[in-house]
């Protein structure tokens, strides 16, 4: 695998992955491409395509077209594209290669020129206007991110002044990729990072969430009034329906919540363009939508996705949503939530409340420990770390007890602190503070808290019996993650 040579100017990209398609957002949001998630390979040799090029390719007859690209990957099998086998790995990396460059080239789709999205408008003939609009108006600042850093004018100053792109805020020399799936598999997410450090090398800092947290970002850089009550969001890609949720909690523990889920009833995008196949995509929507908002304080209402392009054909979807709720439409939402964490962490700040969802933790753990004779308490994770490659190790020793107690605390002051015991059935007994132990944890997903603990010895006197006990903690049980 070659290393990848990108600009020398510090980049911001954020870019979500999905099975059907691809969006990558970046310049600050004033660059938005979004294509299929599939990838052809020229018949006369190593000529590469994606997206629509690589749709047209295949169907020109002049290359193989390889569409189930992402599923591949995830599976980790291999494919055949003409007289020669490519690995999952292999097919990934040139996907992703192609789609960077395209972030560091100009500004087109595909071959074709894009101008930069925003929340609130629709493309020409998307939206009706006067008493039949079913797409509410909104201010034109209403989903622009609210600490934007410069105007416009100052940006361009800069920009000319530097020669590239103009980050007043950010920290020099750090180009990050913030990269969404839409789910959290860490084993496909630690392959994802492995695969995108060997391409990229030192020039890029990596981070990958679930399109959940994107969806967290991308509301947090809104206007509060925005997110004030409770956020309901529909994501629609083709043969992919799913529903998204967002609470932000005030008071002296801020707390961002969200959810995601992915529906069993689908959309074809391709049968959307038939009168039946509207009506059938229009009462899948309404029904979700009544099931999903007849109970809540809802002020507002994001459509994301291909499948919202054009919302005409769920006429009735629309008015259900627009009674009370303002209703606005992001097609690159989850990658504009990606951009966003990554100028988060270009200037090594965090969001302002704690962020609760599936790429983190979703309550306190700790346990009690006396130090110098002094009680205290030893953090062993945090609500709204990402809980994902989090592990602590500590040398302990036990006074009396053959149990270990974790302190689950929520992550706001709703709920109360809960207690779970794991007994250390099978280790010796020994005098008092003579059992020494290393207690090692870690998170094999967001709902588990996996600890190991071993019997260490204690010294000569008292040899390691070899005693280990593991144990996985479910902190759905507690109040925090409910």
């Amino acid at each position: 695998m070659r290393e990848m040579v990108m600009e020398e100017t510090e980049r911001r990209i954020g870019l979500s992955l999905g099975e059907r398609r691809t969006a990558l957002c970046t310049d600050g949001g004033r660059k938005q491409l979004s294509f299929p998630t599939v990838l052809c390979r020229s018949k006369r040799g190593e000529e590469w395509r994606i997206g629509e090029a690589a749709l047209e390719m295949g169907r020109e007859g002049s290359g193989f077209l390889l569409e189930q690209l992402f599923s591949l990957y995830r599976k980790g099998e291999s494919a055949s594209l003409g007289d020669r086998k490519y690995s999952a790995e292999e097919l990934m990396e040139t996907f992703l290669r192609l789609v960077l460059e395209e972030a560091g080239g100009g500004e087109k789709r595909d071959g074709k020129e894009e101008e930069g999205e925003s929340g609130e408008q629709e493309e020409s003939g998307e939206q009706e206007q006067g008493p039949e609009a079913l797409i509410e108006e909104i201010e034109d600042a209403a989903l622009e991110p609210e600490d934007s850093p410069v105007s416009e004018e100052a940006e361009a100053e800069a920009e000319e002044e530097s020669g590239g792109e103009a980050f007043p805020d950010f920290l020099p020399g750090r180009s990050i990729l913030v990269v969404s799936l839409r789910f959290m598999d860490q084993a496909l997410m630690e392959r994802l990072r492995a695969l995108l450090s060997a391409m990229l090398g030192e020039s890029f800092e990596l981070c990958i969430l679930t399109h959940t947290e994107s969806f967290i970002h991308y509301m947090l850089r809104q206007e509060k009034l925005l997110y004030n009550r409770k956020v309901g969001m529909f994501e629609l890609e083709d043969r992919s329906l799913s529903y998204y949720e967002l609470r932000v909690t005030q008071g002296a523990k801020k707390c961002a919540f969200a959810f995601s889920e992915p529906q069993d009833e689908s959309i074809s995008l391709e049968a959307l363009e038939t009168e039946s196949g509207q009506k059938t995509g229009d009462r899948i929507l309404r029904r979700l939508a009544e099931r999903k908002l007849q109970k809540g304080n809802y002020g507002l209402v994001m459509l994301c996705g291909k499948g919202f392009e054009n919302t005409d054909f769920a006429r009735n979807f629309m008015s259900y949503l627009l009674k009370g709720r303002k209703v606005c439409t992001e097609q690159q939402l989850i990658a504009l939530g990606a951009l966003y964490y990554s100028e988060v962490l270009a200037a090594e700040r965090t969001e302002d409340c704690r962020l609760l969802c599936d790429s983190r933790v979703c309550c306190d753990i700790s346990l009690r420990v006396s130090v110098r004779e002094r009680d205290k308490s030893l953090i062993l994770a945090s609500a709204g770390e990402p809980w994902m490659g989090l592990s602590t190790e500590h040398e302990l020793i036990l006074d009396g007890q053959n149990y270990i107690d974790f302190r689950l605390s929520p992550a706001s002051s709703m709920g109360s602190a809960s207690q779970l015991r794991m007994h250390l059935n099978g280790f010796p007994e020994r005098k008092d503070r003579s059992v020494r132990i290393v207690l090692k944890t870690s998170f094999p997903d967001g709902e588990h808290f996996r600890v190991e603990v071993r019997d260490d010895g204690f010294g000569e006197i008292y040899p390691s019996s070899g005693a280990v006990l593991t144990e996985e903690l479910d902190l759905r049980k507690t109040a925090g993650g409910a």
